[in-house]
């Protein structure tokens, strides 16, 4: 399961450790970049800002390195690499309805509402839908809420988001499908290009 960077790093984990595949039966992306961000490309200093609302979202390491390997050319190319998923992958986006975007005050939300009027703050859309996936839908949810625990931002964001039943929704869909298709558990791709 990967969530928001976590979709990227598990994407080029699948593509650069051939002996990682053999331990994963299927990839859920959620809320993840796997085409990148406009956020990314515009201003990659928000990443701190956000990491300081909860104590559940810390990161070590270098953040900008991290943020500047969310940025659409860096992911596009890499897509363009590995145009097809290593195991069977499932995409679920979540997306901000209208009026939250109204009301929110990320300046985030305005900046990708100007590239699509479906986000969730953070990821557009079609960003977080990995190429060649089974698309599941969207959760109708912000960025963060949709993953993190912590009760409102100084922005104003609150995250009363039933997490655990979409995690557990997601479980049963993705084990029930493989059951009913087991050959999406032998996904055979050619070597890069």
């Amino acid at each position: 399961l990967g969530y928001s960077k976590g979709t990227p790093d598990l994407q080029v984990t699948l593509a650069t450790r051939p002996d990682a595949r053999k331990y994963v039966a299927a990839f859920i992306s959620v809320a993840g970049a796997s085409g990148g961000s406009p956020i990314a490309d515009s201003i990659p200093d928000q990443v701190q800002k956000y990491g300081g609302y909860t104590n559940k979202a810390t990161c070590k390491g270098d953040a900008t390195k991290g943020m500047a390997s969310l940025r659409r050319d860096e992911r596009q190319r890499f897509l363009a690499t590995y145009p097809h998923p290593f195991v069977a992958t499932y995409s679920l986006p979540a997306v901000m309805d209208e009026e939250a975007i109204k009301a929110t005050k990320l300046s985030t939300a305005a900046i990708l509402s100007t590239y699509d009027k479906y986000h969730d703050g953070q990821v557009l859309k079609g960003d977080a839908i990995i190429p060649e996936s089974s698309y599941l839908g969207f959760a109708k949810s912000d960025h963060l809420s949709v993953a993190l625990a912590f009760e409102q931002t100084s922005e104003g964001a609150t995250a009363k988001y039933p997490r655990s039943a979409l995690l557990e929704a997601l479980l049963r869909f993705v084990i029930d499908d493989l059951d009913k298709n087991p050959s999406k558990l032998k996904v055979s791709v050619p070597a890069a290009t």
